[in-house]
């Protein structure tokens, strides 16, 4: 198999690097002044580097797991990193249940030909269905 040209390799690096503070208040621009395609994608996405982060955490320190998290690895999706994090007991089944949800509705939002909205009929019915929103701890930030 042939190495990818370097534009190809350099574009893979940035998307799978993680972002750092100093990216904050542009992504903050992007998820409070973009469309509910925008917010659903970002929101899944920083979902999913999250659980990317804490399996890396339990990985051996002496091995690169970067070829298992990419696009063609065992852990290449975002349904992967939730069904591993689960077996693992990273967290427990209401929170799994909010990530299927999640990627769900970010499979969807990406794939979509229609116009798609949070105040769509089947996308709040979708929404109404996560749990963790509803915990006393919960809080949903000002815009």
């Amino acid at each position: 198999m042939s190495e990818p040209p370097a534009y190809l390799k350099a574009f893979r690096e940035l998307i799978r690097s993680e972002p750092t503070f100093n990216h904050l208040p542009l992504m903050e621009m992007e998820f409070y002044g973009e469309s509910d395609r925008a917010v659903i994608l970002l929101s899944a996405a920083l979902a999913e580097l999250g659980l990317e982060v804490a399996l890396k955490k339990l990985f051996r320190e002496d091995m690169s797991a970067e070829d298992l998290f990419d696009w063609n690895g065992p852990l290449g999706d975002f349904a992967g990193k939730i069904k591993l994090s689960f077996a693992l007991s990273l967290f427990n089944q209401t929170t799994k249940h909010d990530l299927d949800l999640i990627r769900q509705l970010r499979n969807g939002f990406a794939h979509s030909r229609h116009p798609l909205q949070f105040a769509s009929p089947q996308v709040a019915n979708m929404c109404r269905h996560l749990k963790l929103p509803d915990t006393q701890h919960a809080q949903i930030p000002t815009a």
